[in-house]
């Protein structure tokens, strides 16, 4: 008896069982091999932009700083750093210091409120003497007690540029007075421009 056609046989040995085919059909047969699968297309390579994972947050930039005190060296000052705030599109911060005298001893209850008052003022002629037809700029306004070299430090961490006025003195009469620019020179957290009036 002949063995099976072809068109009979398991396609490969895995599909085969014992008893599928006879003995002798199993010894003439030539088992097909398991033909390699034909590749398909490779997938589409994909991207993953992290920047979209991170939110955006926009802050405002960092805010230019007159020191104001009444002098003709700071109203230039206050207008060159008005300049640098509309360059910038920051906003202006217009510091005014003030403390009591020296020999003031506070005698009457509350009247030290009187020199916050008046550098108040002084502020407020200021601002209209340098810019007659209002500022040009958003700004605020600040009065600080105490001695304005320390406070001008502090302001300048949230700064990026602090103006300042000078009276020109050289430089021995500088370090013999402490000058507030020198001061704040040396210790500043931003760049610090120095003016002075002619």
């Amino acid at each position: 008896m002949s063995g099976p056609a072809r068109s009979s046989w398991p396609r490969c040995r895995r599909c085969w069982s014992p008893g599928s085919l006879s003995p002798a059909s199993r010894s003439a047969a030539s088992w097909p091999e398991h033909a390699a699968p034909t590749p398909g297309p490779a997938p589409e390579p994909t991207t993953h932009d992290r920047r979209k994972d991170i939110p955006m947050t926009s802050t405002a930039p960092a805010r230019v700083i007159a020191a104001v005190d009444g002098s003709e060296s700071s109203l230039l000052a206050l207008r060159t750093a008005a300049e640098y705030a509309a360059t910038l599109q920051t906003e202006l911060l217009i510091i005014t210091c003030w403390k009591a005298p020296d020999f003031y001893t506070g005698a009457i209850a509350g009247d030290a409120e009187i020199f916050r008052t008046e550098a108040g003022q002084q502020q407020e002629a200021a601002i209209e003497r340098a810019f007659p037809g209002g500022c040009p700029v958003t700004a605020t306004r600040r009065l600080t007690h105490g001695r304005p070299a320390p406070a001008l430090i502090a302001a300048s961490e949230d700064a990026q540029l602090l103006v300042l006025g000078t009276r020109g003195h050289g430089e021995f009469a500088a370090l013999i007075l402490g000058s507030v620019s020198l001061e704040c020179i040396t210790h500043a957290h931003c760049p610090v421009l120095t003016v002075r009036a002619q």
